[in-house]
């Protein structure tokens, strides 16, 4: 019988293409934290866990567990699907999208393409 290669285990509607997946999501997105969510009751496999809630660019929430201890008002990047569960420590957790890092700093696109003209003298020591 003749072995058939089904490629990687993740779903093909999910497959990572660098840094944009095959449904024209980003694999990681960055989010402002804008509040925390406190739940009395809760599934077993969230444990005590700190849940933050998150607003994207286009104004949309979600809810994200938070490793990192980000505050309100914090830019965050998260991960979501698999790779959550384990940026949380522990594949058992569950959860689809968790904070991977609070973000200090970035460059806009027109920044970075900015190329130096020329290397600057050696300075004397």
């Amino acid at each position: 019988m003749e072995r058939i290669d089904r490629g990687p285990s993740r779903p093909e509607s999910r497959r990572s293409l660098g840094n944009i997946t095959r449904t024209g999501e980003p694999d990681v997105e960055i989010r402002k934290v804008v509040g925390s969510i406190v739940c009395t009751h809760r599934n077993g496999g969230l444990g005590h866990l700190d849940l933050r809630l998150l607003q994207d660019l286009k104004g949309q929430y979600v809810v994200a567990t938070d490793p990192v201890d980000a505050r309100v008002g914090d830019w965050v990047f998260v991960v979501s699907g698999s790779a959550a569960r384990y940026a949380m420590g522990n594949a058992a957790i569950l959860t689809d999208l968790t904070i991977g890092g609070v973000i200090d700093h970035w460059e806009t696109e027109e920044a970075a393409a900015i190329q130096p003209t020329a290397s600057l003298p050696a300075r004397a020591a």
